[in-house]
C-alpha cells in the first residue's frame, strides 16, 4: 500500500484475470494491519486513447472490492456507486473498527460501463474600451470504458 499519492498504471504489462468479462488487467493492494482508522483513495484519471483523437477519452470504469484473507469479497462498490470529479471518477475507502478484518483492496475495469456524454466549456473575456466581449468553445467528448487506465492511489490516516 503506497502512503503517498501514487499513479498507477493499468495496461498490457499488469497481471490479469477473468472478472466474467474476460481477461483484463487488475491492481491488487494489501491493506496495513488496523491500528486505527484510516482511508485508501482511488480516482481513475480520463486518456485519449490515441494521440489523433479529439472526441474521444477511456478510463477504467472502476469496480472495487475489499477482500479478506481468503481472498474472498467483504465489499463491493460499483463503478456506478463513484463520485465525480472533473472528468473522471473517485472512491473513497474507509477502513473502521468494525471492518479491520479486511486485508486486500482490489480494483479492475467495469467493461459493461455504458459511454457517457461529457462537455468541457471554455470562456474567454476580452475588454474593449470601457465594454467586453464574451466567448468561449464547448468541446463535446465521449467517455468510454476500458480495460486499463491511469489510477491515483493515496491512503490518508496512515504513518510510514
Amino acid at each position: 500500500m503506497p502512503l503517498e499519492r501514487t499513479e498507477v498504471k493499468l495496461d498490457e504489462t499488469s497481471p490479469v484475470h477473468n472478472f466474467g468479462h474476460g481477461a483484463q488487467a487488475f491492481l491488487l493492494l494489501e491493506l496495513p494491519a488496523y491500528t486505527k482508522t484510516y482511508a485508501v483513495s482511488i480516482s481513475n484519471v480520463p486518456q485519449a486513447p490515441n494521440v489523433l483523437s479529439r472526441s474521444e477519452l477511456t478510463h477504467l470504469a472502476m469496480r472495487i472490492e475489499t477482500l479478506d484473507a481468503d481472498f474472498v469479497p467483504v465489499r463491493v462498490y460499483p463503478h456506478t456507486g463513484m463520485k465525480k470529479r472533473g472528468n473522471g471518477y473517485d472512491k473513497t475507502v474507509f477502513i473502521n473498527p468494525s471492518n479491520q478484518h479486511e486485508r486486500y483492496l482490489l480494483v479492475y475495469g467495469a467493461l459493461n460501463a455504458e459511454p457517457e456524454r461529457l462537455t468541457l466549456s471554455r470562456t474567454d473575456v476580452v475588454f474593449v474600451g470601457t465594454g467586453f466581449f464574451i466567448g468561449g468553445i464547448d468541446n463535446a467528448l465521449t467517455l468510454k470504458a476500458a480495460g486499463n487506465g491511469l489510477l491515483v492511489v493515496e491512503a490518508k490516516g496512515l504513518q510510514p
